[in-house]
């Protein structure tokens, strides 16, 4: 269901818990990689410390789009991990639980009850790249934007591409 035109990257826990930081309102990598946005797909179990992280980032300035978490993604822990789990959940949804729509929590917002094209389309974000029968990729300098775009080997492309970018337009052939 991930919308044409956008890319992403996966995120494991340990990841979440220990590299991310919220920079300008990004979601950033000490590498220096940003993300806009943290979608959670199909997440119906959580852990306590993963929703803590999340809250904590929003705060910051992320914007969150997922569901609601229905229960816990562990045994361990007990009564106070389930009550860190509601605390946290009640923290960035609310707390009843259906109640779509976005919440603005510190300098960050959490949207939920919709799909992640309508979350975009609602945040404002429009597609990295527009067009079909490529493939590509997007890297920013702080000086210019970069598109590498390839057609597919088996086939060449005719076609017309928008980028989500502004400023002159320079072609390199590889070849």
């Amino acid at each position: 269901p991930f919308p044409a035109g956008y890319r992403y990257d996966y995120c494991n826990p340990d990841v979440l818990l220990h590299r991310l930081t919220v920079r300008d309102g990004l979601i950033t990598t000490p590498e220096g990689l940003s993300f806009r946005l943290l979608w959670l797909r199909d997440c119906p179990r959580l852990l306590p410390e993963t929703l803590e992280q999340m809250l904590a980032l929003v705060k910051q300035g992320a914007v969150l789009v997922g569901d609601r978490p229905q229960g816990l993604a562990t045994l361990s822990g007990g009564s106070r991990a389930e009550k860190r789990f509601r605390t946290a959940v009640e923290a960035l949804w609310g707390k009843t639980s259906d109640a779509p729509g976005a919440r603005r929590i510190g300098k960050g917002r959490v949207l939920s009850g919709m799909s992640l094209g309508d979350a975009l389309s609602r945040l404002g974000l429009r597609p990295d790249v527009e067009g079909d029968g490529v493939l590509w990729t997007h890297r920013q300098t702080p000086e210019a934007d970069w598109y590498f775009v390839a057609s597919p080997a088996a086939q060449g492309f005719s076609g017309t591409l928008r980028f989500r970018a502004a400023g002159a337009v320079e072609v390199w052939d590889p070849m």
